[in-house]
């Protein structure tokens, strides 16, 4: 049987294993703090249930779909804006995306699962210019793709003859070609070709997680006897227990009196001898959201993001979030983006006729603010630098070092003004012009 051509042979389909535990589903392998470090889905029953792992990821993404996408050309970095066959694939990946929502998709499975699988629906005839004959992109499900491969050959060169997928009970056979494959980590495993996904170091900070949610829930769920009143009286033979009586006009009083209202007594005052003893500890004593705050700041880590940006009561100052997130921006979400676009130019041809495709993030609203600060921060360096240099105090590189740019290997540029030649002078005027 085919379909768009390709091989499909059926196969039942392998799903992990799914348990229900107060309301939510979790991977065996979670609870008991172990994983595979191949199996996905764990790794995505964390990232739909478990809001400590979908919050950075969904922070990054939110932040990805800002750049604006463009083609350029290698020559002279150009944009090209006239190109049909780029411009239909950026308002149409496939039948129900568009390109930045086929990228986030791509993102989301990469951080989660640590491989990230871009499959072209065309002919392998078309391999070549995938850009030009292909208008159908998809992300596979990372968690049921496997690589075929030919372990004849060497590690070094290409091993893989080709790729299956299982969906809906098919395992369809994909031409290598037609897949682009991107592991998020550096290492992979030699017999499945696949990258682990950085969760894999966070095996037992989920475990944690789910032991302090599920606790919680019990105690606030279930709730049962908070501890027990027993009698304080007592005699040379030890304590006497309440009567009937007494502990019938106890449980009257606490009732009718007492309790958080208004309209109710805070303070119980008996006129039998009592005591109480708590069962168990508290939620205070247990610290069960200090706990989750940890494993929150942890598990953001590793996808880069700040703990300073991590919605939390002890809230960070605005100064501190906004250095984070320009920070996020800088080092994260743009060289997230820009890899994956390179990496999808060169598989889909563009490369061959000298275009790229690249994330512009330059009129994201905190960027543009930073970089007006900034401009504005060195006018006033460097105005400051103009009247040392000239009063003779500092140098020309002094100058470039406080305006954190490189020092030049010219010895114009070690000299103070009065240590300067006509010669140098002359220069001097060509440079500042």
């Amino acid at each position: 049987m085919k379909i768009f051509g390709l091989e499909i042979k059926r196969e039942k389909s392998i799903h992990s294993t799914e348990i229900m535990r107060h309301g939510v589903i979790v991977a065996p392998e979670m609870l008991f703090g172990r994983f595979n470090p191949y199996a996905e889905s764990n790794f995505l029953n964390t990232y739909k249930y478990i809001g400590e792992v979908q919050y950075p990821i969904r922070y990054l993404t939110d932040r990805a779909l800002k750049g604006n996408i463009l083609l350029k050309r290698f020559s002279d970095d150009s944009v090209v804006w006239n190109n049909d066959y780029v411009n239909k694939l950026m308002l149409q990946a496939n039948y129900y995306e568009n390109f930045k929502e086929l990228m986030v998709e791509y993102i989301v499975m990469r951080l989660i699962t640590g491989n990230a699988y871009i499959y072209a629906d065309t002919e392998p005839i078309f391999s070549k210019a995938l850009y030009k004959y292909c208008d159908r992109y998809f992300v596979l499900p990372s968690q049921d793709v496997f690589a075929e491969l030919d372990f004849a050959k060497p590690f070094t060169e290409d091993k893989v003859k080709y790729y299956t997928c299982t969906y809906l009970n098919q395992v369809r056979r994909i031409p290598k070609e037609l897949v682009l494959h991107i592991k998020d980590s550096q290492d992979y495993d030699e017999e499945t070709f696949k990258g682990f996904s950085r969760l894999l170091s966070q095996k037992y900070t989920l475990a944690n997680l789910v032991a302090v949610y599920e606790a919680r829930n019990v105690i606030y769920t279930k709730r049962g006897a908070l501890g027990a009143i027993i009698s304080g009286k007592s005699d040379q033979d030890g304590t006497q227990p309440l009567t009937p009586k007494e502990i019938e006009e106890l449980q009257d009083k606490f009732q009718r009196n007492y309790g958080l209202r208004s309209d109710k007594n805070q303070l119980v005052i008996s006129e039998a001898p009592i005591s109480y003893v708590q069962f168990g500890k508290s939620i205070s004593e247990l610290q069960p959201f200090e706990e989750t705050l940890q494993d929150a700041i942890q598990i953001a880590g590793i996808f880069g993001v700040n703990k300073e940006l991590i919605p939390r009561k002890d809230n960070s100052t605005f100064s501190n979030q906004r250095a984070a997130e320009i920070d996020c921006y800088s080092n994260v979400v743009m060289p997230l983006v820009n890899e994956f676009l390179d990496k999808f130019s060169h598989w889909s041809g563009l490369y061959d006729d000298g275009l790229y495709l690249s994330a512009d993030f330059s009129q994201v609203d905190i960027l543009v603010a930073n970089r007006k600060e900034r401009e504005e921060k060195n006018r006033i360096i460097s105005e400051k630098c103009k009247m040392e240099f000239n009063m003779g105090i500092i140098t020309l590189n002094d100058w470039r070092t406080q305006l954190d740019m490189d020092r030049i290997e010219d010895s114009l540029y070690d000299k103070t003004l009065p240590q300067m030649s006509d010669a140098d002078v002359a220069r001097l005027r060509t440079i500042l012009v």
